[in-house]
C-alpha cells in the first residue's frame, strides 16, 4: 500500500529539496511565458486578434506565472491528477494556440512544456491524464475551425521554426534540470553508502572493497602495499568519564589529525568502534611504519576536548609478505596492534 503525503507535513528535507525543484520549474515557466508572449506579439499583424484581447491574454499569463514563482506548490505525492494549478498551464498553452489559428496553427509544439512539467513532479501517470488533456483541447480547436473557420493569412517560417526550436530548447532546459536532480541524488546516495558519518571517513566496507581491488592489482603487476590496523589506547576510559558525545568529538579530532596527515592516494576508513584502517598503495612496510610513527607522536601530544590526552597504537603489514588476502591482513595487523598496546601497557606500569 502507498503512502500518501499531504501538505501539512513538517518541513523535511526532502520537501525542501522539492520545493526548490519546483521553483526551478516556474522560472522557466515564467521564461517559456515572457518567449511565448514576444512571439505573439511579432505574429500578431497575421492573427485575427483584437489588442485589447491581447493585452487581456498577456496580463493573466504574465500574473499566473509570477504567482507560480513566488508561491510554488508543494510536491509530495505520485498519481493521475496534480493539482489544478498545473491544468492552468495547459490552458495557458490551448488558449495560446487558437489565439494562433487554432489546429492551423503553429504553437502545438508548446503542449510539450506542460506535459514534462508533469511527469517530473507527479510521475508517468499524470503525464499520460496531461497528454489527454492535450488531446482533449485539440478536438475541441478542431471543432471550433469546422464551425467557424477562420484561416489567419500566411505566418512567416521564421516565427514558425522559432516558436518550435524555442520551445524544444526549453524542454531540453527541463530535463537537463531533471538529469541534474538525477545525478546530484545518485552522488549523495553513493557518498552516503561508502562514509562513516560520524568520523567523516570512508566505511569499512569501501575499505575492504579498496584493499580487495590493491590485491587483484598487486597480484597483476606484481605490486606491494602497507596497511595499519589502528586504534584508540583506552578510548574506553574517555567514555566512561566524559560521556559518549565527548567521546564522539574527541574520535572526530583523532579522525582529522590521521587525514591530515596522509597522502591524497592512500585509503583512511574507520574500521569500526574507535579502531581505523589505512591503506597506503604502492608503499613499503619501513615507509608504512614511519608514517604511523610520525602521526602517534602527533595524536600523543595534541590535546582534545575538555583537555583529554590519549594515544593510538597501530599494526602494519605489507602484501604479500604478510598475507595475500583481506582476512590474512587484516587480522596479521590486528594482532601486532594489540602487541603494541600490551607492550606500552607494560612501559607504563613499570613507570
Amino acid at each position: 500500500m502507498k503512502t500518501k503525503f499531504t501538505n501539512n507535513l513538517p518541513r523535511s528535507h526532502e520537501q525542501y529539496l522539492r520545493i526548490k525543484f519546483e521553483h526551478q520549474l516556474a522560472e522557466i515557466r515564467l521564461y517559456y511565458t515572457v518567449f511565448c508572449l514576444a512571439i505573439l506579439f511579432v505574429a500578431q499583424k497575421h492573427l485575427e486578434v483584437s489588442p485589447l484581447v491581447l493585452m487581456l491574454f498577456v496580463s493573466a499569463a504574465l500574473t499566473y506565472s509570477f504567482v507560480r514563482l513566488l508561491r510554488p506548490v508543494c510536491i509530495l505525492k505520485e498519481g493521475w491528477f496534480p493539482p489544478a494549478a498545473d491544468w492552468l498551464d495547459f490552458l495557458f498553452v490551448a488558449v495560446l494556440i487558437y489565439m494562433t489559428g487554432g489546429v492551423k496553427g503553429f504553437f502545438f509544439i508548446a503542449y510539450a512544456m506542460p506535459i514534462c512539467g508533469v511527469i517530473m513532479k507527479f510521475g508517468l501517470k499524470a503525464g499520460i491524464a496531461g497528454y489527454v488533456v492535450a488531446l482533449a483541447f485539440t478536438g475541441l480547436m478542431y471543432y471550433i475551425n469546422t464551425v467557424n473557420p477562420s484561416i489567419p493569412s500566411a505566418i512567416p517560417r521564421s516565427i514558425c521554426l522559432t516558436a518550435g526550436m524555442g520551445t524544444l530548447a526549453f524542454v531540453a532546459w527541463l530535463v537537463g534540470i531533471l538529469a541534474e536532480q538525477e545525478w546530484k541524488l545518485r552522488d549523495e546516495i553513493y557518498l552516503s553508502s561508502i562514509t562513516d558519518h560520524l568520523s567523516g571517513l570512508y566505511n569499512s566496507s569501501y575499505l575492504k572493497a579498496r584493499i580487495e581491488e590493491e590485491i587483484a592489482r598487486g597480484q597483476r603487476d606484481n605490486q606491494n602495499f602497507t596497511l595499519s590496523f589502528i586504534d584508540l589506547d583506552n578510548f574506553k576510559s574517555v567514555n566512561d568519564q566524559y560521556g559518549h558525545l565527548i567521546g564522539d568529538k574527541v574520535l572526530k579530532q583523532v579522525a582529522n589529525i590521521l587525514a591530515e596527515n596522509i597522502r591524497k592516494s592512500d585509503v583512511l576508513a574507520r574500521y569500526g568502534g574507535d579502531e581505523f584502517v589505512l591503506l597506503m598503495p604502492g608503499m613499503k612496510i619501513e615507509q608504512g611504519k614511519k608514517v604511523m610513527k610520525r602521526i602517534e607522536d602527533l595524536v600523543a601530544t595534541s590535546t582534545f576536548t575538555k583537555g583529554i590526552r590519549i594515544g593510538i597504537s597501530s599494526g602494519t603489514v605489507v602484501f604479500p609478505g604478510d598475507g595475500d588476502s583481506l582476512d590474512n591482513l587484516l587480522t596479521t595487523a590486528d594482532r601486532r596492534m594489540y602487541e603494541k598496546k600490551g607492550k606500552k601497557l607494560v612501559l607504563n606500569e613499570e613507570r
